[in-house]
């Protein structure tokens, strides 16, 4: 394998029949979202109407210096509507779809799949349903009680794998084993979830 310099690559959008456009990086950028910190609200639906499979990943949202009353008001309004807001936000130059949903007291973010990222049944190829058999469902239901709970403990929701990393890492780092120091300039950059992350909403009076 040979490597290839970035001067020598293109931007090149694929076409069925193995066609390419080929996309130059100004035109990205005339097309590429206007920087905001601001929440574009655009509408609101039902929650219930909203599907967890397109949800992605979650924020929660703060209100900024002396707006606290407005959003007071609009967690308020929501949650006594059951009503979710459809909005959308530019970070790091991309823009996101997200759905806005009050609950507790707070409002949270959920960054939203657009349509054409779900995969349909059919696209999974899945095979057609047979039918099953009564006594074999009323045995499974039977086993499923055995292991059910009325509430979900978010104890349960742990990633035992990180943990066992975490418990790791203390291990050798109390033993002084496999401990580096990393370079003076990578320990001044900035870690992936910078202050940028951090979604406000902002009070426009």
């Amino acid at each position: 394998k040979e490597a290839v310099e970035s001067e020598n690559t293109v931007h090149a959008y694929e076409l069925d029949g193995g066609k390419f456009v080929e996309v130059t990086d100004e035109e990205l950028e005339e097309l590429a979202p206007e920087k905001t910190r601001e929440i574009d609200l655009r509408l609101f639906v039902d929650q219930d109407e909203l599907d967890p499979v397109f949800f992605e990943r979650a924020y929660f949202l703060a209100p900024s210096k002396g707006a606290n009353k407005p959003y007071r008001l609009l967690v308020s309004a929501m949650e006594s509507t059951g009503k979710a807001g459809i909005a959308t936000f530019v970070m790091r130059e991309r823009e996101y779809l997200v759905a806005i949903i009050a609950e507790n007291g707070l409002l949270r973010a959920e960054t939203m799949r657009f349509a054409d990222e779900i995969r349909s049944p059919e696209d999974a190829d899945l095979p057609k349903p047979k039918r099953v058999d009564k006594k074999t469902v009323q045995r499974l239901s039977k086993a499923l009680d055995t292991l059910f709970e009325e509430e979900l403990d978010p104890d349960e929701l742990e990633d035992r794998r990180s943990r066992g990393i975490e418990k790791l890492v203390k291990s050798k780092l109390s033993a002084g084993k496999d401990v580096v120091k990393a370079p003076e300039e990578a320990r001044e950059t900035e870690g992936a979830l910078g202050s940028e992350d951090r979604l406000v909403i902002e009070d426009t009076d």
